[in-house]
């Protein structure tokens, strides 16, 4: 019985060494999200929610109801935010006297999970049911060309 709890202390000296040597799955997902550009790729109405898809994941600390404009104001208390386990997609329930008319949404000032600030959008338009999706070349475009 000695023998064997020895080899399990040797055996779990080794593994420590071994996840020691190897960066943390926290460090590869932060490099991995810090080199790709923040964005919204999709956003779509539709079933009384408005849904936001992101590049990267979003730090839900920077959604505050002050960044999410909805026909000029900020998003009122009685609407819910929800995230995805992931954290890059996000939904927006609306309120019942939305859901028949065309909605001017305008988000800013998020940060994504490794902290990129995300560039402003202008306000967008949406009817009921529409849907407006970007693809990564034209906002990559997008951006080289506001860096320059």
């Amino acid at each position: 019985m000695t023998k064997g709890f020895v080899m399990s202390k040797k055996s779990l000296l080794f593994f420590l060494v071994m996840l020691a040597s190897f960066p943390t799955f926290s460090d590869r997902w932060h490099s991995h999200f810090a080199n790709s550009p923040f964005y919204i790729e999709e956003i779509e109405r539709d079933d009384g929610e408005i849904s936001l898809e992101f590049s990267v994941p979003v730090n839900p600390e920077s959604v505050i109801r002050e960044n999410i404009l909805v026909n000029g104001k900020p998003l009122p208390e009685e609407s819910r935010i929800f995230f995805n386990r992931r954290g890059d997609e996000m939904e927006i329930q609306e309120l019942p006297e939305w859901w028949s008319k065309t909605l001017c949404v305008e988000i800013r000032n998020l940060r994504s999970a490794v902290g990129q600030e995300m560039r402003r959008l202008p306000a967008f338009h949406l009817g009921p049911d529409d849907e407006v999706e970007w693809d990564e070349v034209y906002w990559c475009h997008h951006y080289q060309q506001e860096e320059q």
